[in-house]
């Protein structure tokens, strides 16, 4: 479910950014004022075409474009079965280590570089959501390297494209109630309603 989350948290920290220009540049405390108000200028300006979804729908055709995939896997040394569970209840638990890749395409330099720095931020600024939803951390792993790449559109040209990585320990755990008369079998061939 991180990538949906993530999602999500981009989607409400684009409009928060836009909708305060002094936290806007505060995020880019580095550079000068006005380099930080023609970037602000530039986030308000794209703003209502910035195109987020996961990944692989291929249904987007304007850019710019954030997409984010999900890679999930146990953490080897921390399953646990059936070894908790409240009163009436079985419970099962499975550490997972979640990856999510968060593309960013656009055909202007200036909007990966702008939704770079602001990806970054809105996971800090959103992180403790992601704790109280009981996510044991969220991490910030690497970005990669601005590259060109040829996608067709409908204008021709090239589309740039950076890739930061994020990864996050979570839960699984499944409830059933320890009630004899409901027993969950498995079969070879279940009725599915």
């Amino acid at each position: 479910m991180l990538d949906l989350h993530i999602l999500h948290c981009i989607k409400n920290g684009l409009k928060y950014y836009k909708d305060n220009e002094n936290d806007f540049k505060g995020l880019f405390n580095d550079i000068g004022s006005t380099l930080q108000t023609n970037y602000y200028n530039r986030l308000v300006a794209i703003f209502d075409t910035i195109q987020i979804d996961a990944a692989f729908t291929r249904e987007t055709k304007q850019f710019p474009l954030i997409s984010i995939s999900l890679n999930e896997a146990e953490l080897d040394t921390t399953s646990f079965l059936g070894n908790i569970g409240a009163p009436g209840y079985q419970t099962l638990t499975e550490l997972n280590n979640q990856e999510c890749k968060i593309e960013i395409y656009a055909n202007e330099m200036i909007d990966i570089r702008l939704l770079h720095r602001i990806i970054r931020g809105i996971l800090l600024l959103f992180k403790k959501s992601f704790l109280d939803i009981g996510y044991s951390d969220v991490r910030y792993i690497q970005s990669k390297d601005l590259k060109p790449i040829e996608i067709p559109t409908g204008a021709g040209g090239i589309v740039y494209n950076r890739e930061l990585s994020y990864t996050a320990q979570s839960q699984l755990i499944v409830k059933k109630s320890t009630n004899p008369f409901d027993d969950l079998p498995w079969t070879i061939n279940p009725t599915i309603l």
